[in-house]
């Protein structure tokens, strides 16, 4: 007798798991088809790869680990919106507004970012391996232990920026604005820094390339240094 209760509870079990599973997929579909038509910010995990969101105010949306590969935010304003875990792998972000978004541990490889603005913004343990970010505002951004593997940073200005322990290694900060950014524990291996300002810089411990010399503590006139020892 007990077995046949059993079996039906076993049953009527299954099933719910299975109507509770359903039912969250369907939710979050009914989410992703509210957020690209415009009734909710809210799409943490969506699936909006190749998606065109060109100037589109996103200013507070979340988007959490949501797949943004390949799609187009030019010119999009991203105010304060959480992008912690997102992928944007191949996003074009350019002339965006990111300023006090939330990146961290988001992949932005090969995403375009020129002239993009990212004051304030948190990039911690990010991947923005091979980003194109000339011309970009990067004032007080945290980059902590991000990942910046040949990036394009020319002309880009970094004032205040956190940069303690990122790989910057083979990246272009060519006429960069560097003042008060901070470099510690950051490697800079083979990086470009012609005609950069580093004013009140601090470099310490950063593994730069033996022909830019290993700078250390807070600099203060590094200008003519740089400019003359990355002379070829």
């Amino acid at each position: 007798m007990s077995k046949g209760i059993k079996a039906p509870r076993r049953t009527t079990a299954a099933c719910m798991i299975v109507l509770a599973a359903l039912s969250s997929t369907l939710a979050h579909a009914d989410q992703r088809e509210d957020f690209l038509a415009g009734r909710t910010r809210e799409c943490s995990r969506c699936d909006l790869a190749g998606m065109n969101f060109k100037r589109r105010d996103l200013s507070g949306a979340d988007l959490t680990e949501a797949n943004l590969r390949a799609a187009n935010l030019h010119d999009a304003r991203l105010v304060g919106a959480r992008l912690a875990g997102a992928d944007l792998t191949g996003a074009n972000l350019n002339k965006a507004n990111l300023s006090r978004a939330e990146l961290a541990g988001a992949v932005l490889r090969d995403a375009m970012l020129y002239a993009a603005i990212l004051d304030g913004a948190k990039l911690a343990d990010a991947d923005l391996t091979d980003a194109l970010m000339g011309v970009a505002r990067l004032t007080r951004a945290d980059f902590t232990k991000a990942t910046l593997r040949n990036v394009d940073l020319r002309k880009a200005r970094l004032a205040d920026a956190i940069l303690t322990g990122a790989d910057l290694s083979t990246a272009a900060l060519d006429l960069a604005f560097l003042r008060g950014a901070r470099f510690d524990g950051a490697s800079l291996k083979e990086a470009r820094l012609m005609g950069a300002e580093p004013v009140e810089a601090s470099l310490m411990a950063a593994l730069a390339d033996p022909s830019q010399r290993v700078w250390a503590g807070t600099i203060d006139d590094t200008v003519s240094l740089i400019s003359t020892s990355s002379r070829p």
